[in-house]
């Protein structure tokens, strides 16, 4: 699979996200491509790259949702 590395990239940094990258084939995992950071799993992306004939599942459209107004702060008071 071919991954996107800025040119400003490091050498460590670039064999980081190569293993970064190795890792998420072995999760199945697939890479979003634009962003090396970025990686899906079932769905639209990984369905369309996996070749599946349906993602498990869509886009989060409520934007009434509970889970889309989970703050950074929020979340991380709520683990133990």
């Amino acid at each position: 699979m071919r991954l996107k590395i800025s040119a400003n990239a490091t050498e460590n940094q670039r064999s980081n996200r190569y293993k970064l990258l190795e890792a998420a084939i072995k999760a199945d995992l697939v890479n979003y491509g634009h962003e090396w950071w970025h990686f899906s799993y079932k769905d639209r992306v990984w369905t369309y790259v996996k070749g599946a004939k349906y993602a498990s599942y869509g886009l989060a459209v409520n934007k009434d949702d509970p889970i889309l107004s989970i703050t950074k702060e929020s979340y991380l008071a709520g683990i133990k």
